[in-house]
């Protein structure tokens, strides 16, 4: 399914969702260096909301499919780009 973003907030939030569900470091990586090259079009405020979002969206998605624990093991990793 492709997703359409039509603002620079919903491509990071789910680039970070992404980031943190993703199975292998790799991917979180390329989801990172993504998310990295949108992050300077947000305030800090958005950022926060941004993060805050995706980890709801991660918690929600990993109830419905289990992700091994992807964000215990990714989640310092992705949030030291912001």
């Amino acid at each position: 399914m492709k997703m359409k973003m039509k603002t620079p907030y919903q491509a990071v939030v789910v680039g970070l969702t992404l980031a943190i569900t993703a199975p292998t470091d790799a991917q979180a990586e390329d989801c990172i260096r993504i998310v990295d090259s949108l992050t300077h079009h947000l305030t800090e405020e958005q950022l926060e909301r941004a993060k805050a979002k995706a980890i709801q969206n991660s918690e929600t998605k990993e109830a419905k499919q289990p992700t091994r624990g992807a964000y215990k093991a990714y989640g310092k990793h992705v949030w030291r780009l912001i």
